[in-house]
């Protein structure tokens, strides 16, 4: 009989804001963080074209209407999605319409000023979201879509409540207002649809590499709002995983991750070929081969291939990762099973099959929870000076990007001023920003364009900015010699943008292969559930205007490791650089 009471209060709770919905009493009431009022299992495809529509306009009003600018207006633009969703989901088309119409006829007046947006519509402007859709009476009816169509160029925007630049000055977006609902831990339809909504509709307006999925954005609803809808909470982490890996994007981390993080095994690998090979972890000089008895992690050693992981092939581990970890390229996918082949178990031990030259042998090795040790593809330092640089020879130096600093420049190059060449290793995340202090004030003869960068303008949604930056000055003492960056699957992010710049140097060149694919600053966006995810919030392109989000950054000589190489404890791209360096003296 209790447990009979208690279902029966919380089905009159659920009711009760579910009327609520619909009564303008109830608007500015508290957001529900535990029963939206819509929680539906199952949708036909009638429902699904009016979730559909619901997902556009509710998130094209968002991001345009006055209402939901400055700091005056305080709808909660959440709680307004979830008294819709009960009354539009299973309306007829035409009474969808009219109650989408209503609803922003509710949000207030607005008037147009088309003339305060001609500016963006010329020379160094991309449109990424399509907006033609407003347009469609047929689908939408006339009111509706007259009101869409006007609202797109709504006076008296500024910034946005739910997106707003990260700080003066800035382009990268900033999402932070938007609520994650961190306490709400079993998400029911309604708050997974306000996920999926929200995440939709800050892709569809504010990522500038929209483009470049392989599904069309516009395909992806429909087939996620099923997914959202069907999956119930307890596949709720798992759909949110899957949806961000639509991007493509290596950015795009999901937190918590879907797949376990917390035990491991600290194994460094590295993926030469299709062969997962445990590469060494110390540091090791340039000049003196890596003996054959070092230890990858007990009993382990360099050289060691990994078959497979507690009984999967990485084959299998691959095929998972693909499903639940965005990865640009097939170079990402590579690099994100070797880390999560040793991260995706709750266990005390990995079962780890190897070969080890012609013989195949199994090990149990105990998993780790030392966060401070999790280093898992690490390749050998090299003894470098304190400076973060070295001479291989008297006419070439080398600059471990990792352990370099702004503040060493001047020394840096005082070692290396008299050499031909210099390379710089970036198979490892650089340890500082060396773009415009480093590069720019040593290595640009003048002023050099060496990158496109396309930011979101806020005020128009969907229409990003075109900048083209510049490093150097005049320089008539500036570094002659060849500059060569040495890439990778390592190689991401601020590392792939310092090698674009390296190449935009007069004697600039990349040697390596392809690279993850992610560059531009990041964006974090928060989701009901107190998930997090990450998205690359600026595009970034050659001078030329060629991509390098996805395919990475050009490699002008194409170097990568093989099985005897590691085996004889060489580093072939670096030895490739050198012959390169010497060639061009």
């Amino acid at each position: 009989m209790r447990h009979f009471l208690s279902e029966l209060c919380i089905l009159f709770l659920c009711m009760g804001i579910a009327a609520g919905c619909g009564s303008g009493n109830g608007r500015n009431d508290a957001l529900p963080t535990t029963c939206s009022g819509f929680n539906g299992t199952k949708v036909d495809t009638p429902a699904v074209r009016n979730l559909n529509v619901l997902c556009r306009v509710w998130g094209y009003a968002k991001y345009h209407h006055p209402a939901f600018y400055g700091t005056k207006g305080q709808l909660d633009v959440d709680a307004e999605l979830l008294r819709l969703l009960p009354t539009i989901c299973n309306a007829d088309k035409t009474e969808r319409n009219r109650l989408l119409a209503e609803w922003i006829h509710s949000l207030g007046e607005f008037t147009e000023a088309p003339e305060r947006y001609e500016s963006y519509c010329g020379e160094g402007f991309r449109h990424e979201a399509a907006t033609t859709w407003t347009a469609d009476t047929a689908e939408l009816g006339s009111e509706l879509s007259d009101l869409l169509c006007r609202l797109r160029f709504a006076d008296r925007r500024g910034f946005n409540r739910y997106v707003k630049p990260r700080q003066p000055g800035s382009s990268s977006p900033d999402f932070s207002r938007e609520n994650g609902y961190p306490n709400l831990t079993s998400p029911d339809t309604g708050y997974r649809l306000l996920a999926l909504f929200r995440y939709w509709n800050v892709i569809e307006y504010f990522y500038p590499n929209r483009h470049l999925t392989d599904k069309q954005w516009d395909e992806v609803l429909p087939e996620y709002i099923r997914r959202f809808t069907e999956c119930g909470p307890e596949g709720y982490h798992a759909q949110l995983a899957m949806l961000i890996t639509e991007l493509h994007d290596s950015h795009a981390m999901l937190y918590p991750a879907f797949l376990p993080a917390e035990a491991f095994i600290q194994v460094n690998a590295q993926f030469i070929g299709d062969r997962l090979m445990v590469v060494p972890s110390q540091p090791a000089d340039i000049h003196t081969p890596i003996p054959d008895d070092i230890p990858a992690w007990p009993p382990l050693r360099f050289g060691d291939e990994i078959l497979s992981v507690n009984g999967k092939s990485i084959d299998s581990i691959r095929s998972d990762i693909r499903k639940y970890v965005s990865c640009s390229n097939e170079t990402a996918v590579g690099f994100r099973t070797t880390v999560y082949a040793f991260t995706s178990t709750d266990a005390d031990e990995y079962v780890v099959e190897y070969r080890r030259g012609n013989a195949t042998d199994t090990v149990r090795i105990a998993t780790r929870t030392d966060r401070n040790a999790r280093e898992f593809i690490d390749f050998p330092k090299y003894a470098v000076s304190e400076e973060g640089c070295m001479l291989i020879n008297d006419r070439i130096g080398y600059i471990d990007a990792a352990q370099f600093s702004n503040e060493q420049g001047r020394r840096i190059m005082n070692v290396l001023k008299n050499t031909e060449a210099i390379i710089i290793d970036l198979r490892r995340y650089p340890s500082d920003f060396m773009i415009f202090a480093f590069l720019g004030k040593y290595f640009a003869p003048y002023a050099i364009n060496h990158v496109i960068f396309t930011h979101p303008v806020y005020s128009l949604p969907g229409c990003f900015r075109e900048d083209r930056p510049a490093i150097g000055h005049d320089n008539p003492d500036y570094y002659r010699g060849a500059v060569i960056a040495l890439v990778d699957g390592n190689t991401i992010s601020q590392a792939e943008y310092t090698a674009i710049t390296v190449q935009a140097l007069p004697r600039g060149l990349t040697v390596g292969s392809t690279t993850l694919g992610a560059d531009g600053n990041i964006a974090e966006i928060p989701l009901p559930g107190g998930y997090k995810t990450l998205i690359s919030s600026l595009g970034v392109y050659y001078p030329d205007g060629s991509e390098t989000q996805r395919c990475g950054v050009r490699i002008d000589h194409w170097a990568e490791p093989t099985p005897e190489g590691l085996l004889a404890g060489r580093d072939e791209v670096l030895e490739a650089a050198i012959r390169i360096a010497e060639s061009m003296q």
